[in-house]
This record gives structure tokens, sequence and C-alpha cells, in this order.
């Protein structure tokens, strides 16, 4: 992907659709303490239908690399399944920002993580990256949370 075709936006809206052509990813960590978090997403197509979705307990020291890791394990998701046209949608605005500036977090605790996900959106696809209100993402939450409480350390396809 080149980066001219990968943007960010913010928007302030409750869920819809992805524009026709495109997939939709919704994505979020749940973090509680070291030891208790998750990530979950769902893709769905430009009709609204569940594509596929995910839930993984995840172990890590913070929120924001929890929604990383979740940032990273949608997208690795979509882009194993063929998908090449993706509106990727988080409710946190400072990783926006971080994984679209890589270079400006080199030093940055999270920075491998950071990365990843960077190298991921360069491939060759096109990856719309969106900030959504969290009610935007209550699904993605839900997946997250169960995530969080399950008893495997697996990733679990939906």
């Amino acid at each position: 992907m080149d980066v001219a075709s990968s943007r960010t936006s913010v928007s302030a809206r409750v869920w819809s659709p992805p524009q026709r052509g495109f997939y939709k990813l919704n994505i979020d960590g749940s973090w509680i303490s070291l030891g208790d978090a998750g990530a979950g997403g769902i893709i769905r197509c430009n009709k609204g239908k569940w594509h596929i979705g995910f839930s993984m307990q995840i172990k890590t020291l913070e929120p924001a690399s929890a929604e990383l890791l979740a940032i990273m394990e949608g997208l690795n998701t979509a882009w194993e399944r063929g998908t090449g046209f993706l509106e990727l949608e988080t409710d946190a605005q400072a990783l926006t920002y971080m994984i679209q500036n890589p270079l400006y977090y080199n030093h940055h605790l999270l920075s491998n993580i950071i990365r990843d996900v960077s190298e991921l959106l360069q491939k060759d696809w096109q990856v719309t990256v969106l900030r959504v209100k969290r009610i935007a993402n209550k699904i993605a939450h839900g997946l997250a949370d169960i995530g969080r409480n399950s008893q495997q350390d697996d990733l679990v396809l939906l």
C-alpha cells in the first residue's frame, strides 16, 4: 500500500456501513490490569453483514497496547482473507496518529507494535483509518471483553 492510499479521519458518529466495495473492521481492546486484557474485532461488508469476528485473551501492560494488538490482529485477519479495501475504525484517537506517524514514536514503549501495525498498513491494499465514538464500537468492545474473560490463550475466530 502506498502512503497516499492510507488516510486518517476523525468521525464522531454511530456505526455505519463502509463505502461500496470496502469492508469495515471495528476493533477494541479491553484492559483491566496486567494479565487481564483482551482484544476483539469484527469485519463486515458494505451491507453490514458479518464477515468474520475475533476474540482473544492477551497479556499486556497497558490499555494502549491492548488496542494496538487488537488493530494488529484485525489487520492480519483482513489481510489473510484477501481484503483489498478496508475501513478500520477505532475509538482510540491517539493511536490513529501513532500508527500513521510511526517515526515519531521510535523510542516509545510501544514502538515495536506501532511499527508492526504501520508495516501492515503499508501492504498492497487500501486502508482508511477512522476514529469513532465508543458507541460505534459496541460489538468490538463486547468481543474484546469476551476475550479478556476467556480461559483460553488462543485466538477465536467467529
